[in-house]
């Protein structure tokens, strides 16, 4: 009896082709993954930083808008482009608030007070009044604050508000409004 050896069969493996079509295939697969996780990681990293200037303009907007509305007429008080001073009653006597602005930094003071820095990640800040130039000593009838905040792009931000003034009647012309008066 002859010993045959057993043939293989036709098909017994994958031929060099085969693996290098589907060795191809996978590295288009990878390459469109890794593409898809790039930009989805670059559109988080863009809305975690604008949320982050957004939050920074709110706090700042918040402090603000609250010291305005506080604000009365008096003889210290001055409105500047890139400084404004107030004065707020508290309690039984008053302070007077000074917000400057110098480069990306903005500081609030209380006369005899520390200086304090809200903020020194802001692109800019502004303030405009109505009417443009406020005499010294008297409030202006609205305060226009805008601000850009540092991000991939700028973040821009709008505040308003509105105080009854000195005589505690809305209407009147002592009201100061911070932002568009509705």
């Amino acid at each position: 009896m002859k010993f045959c050896p057993s043939r293989p069969s036709a098909r017994s493996g994958f031929s060099l082709i085969e693996v290098l079509i589907s060795t191809s295939v996978l590295m288009v697969i990878v390459v469109l993954v890794s593409i898809v996780f790039q930009q989805s990681n670059g559109a988080f990293r863009q809305g975690r930083n604008k949320v982050q200037a957004q939050t920074i303009l709110r706090s700042v907007f918040g402090i603000l808008t609250r010291d305005l509305a506080m604000a009365v007429a008096d003889e210290e008080n001055s409105w500047g482009a890139n400084s404004i001073t107030f004065c707020v009653p508290t309690g039984e006597s008053v302070e007077y608030i000074t917000y400057t602005i110098n480069g990306n930094t903005l500081t609030r003071s209380v006369k005899g007070g520390e200086d304090a820095t809200i903020t020194d990640s802001i692109a800019a800040l502004s303030f405009s009044f109505e009417p443009e130039s406020p005499q010294k000593g008297t409030l202006p009838k609205r305060v226009d604050i805008v601000a850009y905040a540092y991000e991939d792009g700028a973040s821009s931000s709008y505040v308003g508000g509105h105080s009854r003034g000195p005589d505690g009647v809305s209407g009147t012309d002592d009201d100061i409004w911070v932002g568009k008066k509705n």
